[in-house]
């Protein structure tokens, strides 16, 4: 189908739908890391503390190696906290927004681009569960 929302029919599929969740959770967790210098403020706002910052780095990095190895409650994870951080940034989003600051615009679209990233995530870890674990055929039954 395409490469941010790939079809999944079979188990080697499922591992290539996950490697962008994989990437993007690898990136975050050195932009937490760096986090704890003031130039990132925007990731910066979404833990608040510079050791909260490495302790989401670590957990970043967790999941992503949970997604690697097609963890579902590492993905679910990953999903749940990219949700959690969208709606953190959506407040300060809308307040550029109604100042006419359309550059916001651009952050909202890599936000639901990085979205389609973990959901295809979940996705790829429950269809290999579900691949590795049916029945196979038996051929000339």
């Amino acid at each position: 189908m395409s490469w941010y929302w790939p079809d999944i029919d079979s188990p080697q599929s499922a591992k290539l739908a996950r490697v962008n969740a994989v990437g993007l959770s690898v990136v975050f967790g050195v932009l937490l890391l760096g986090a704890a210098i003031p130039s990132f403020e925007r990731f910066h706002r979404w833990t608040g503390r510079n050791w909260l910052s490495i302790v989401f780095a670590v957990a970043f990095f967790g999941i992503a190696a949970g997604i690697y190895k097609m963890s579902r409650s590492a993905s679910v994870t990953g999903l749940v906290w990219w949700c959690r951080y969208c709606i953190i940034q959506l407040d300060g989003l809308m307040v550029h927004l109604l100042h006419h600051d359309f550059g916001a615009v651009f952050w909202i679209v890599l936000d639901v681009l990085f979205l389609t990233f973990y959901i295809s995530a979940v996705r790829a870890a429950f269809a290999y569960h579900r691949h590795i674990t049916s029945p196979k055929p038996v051929e000339g039954a």
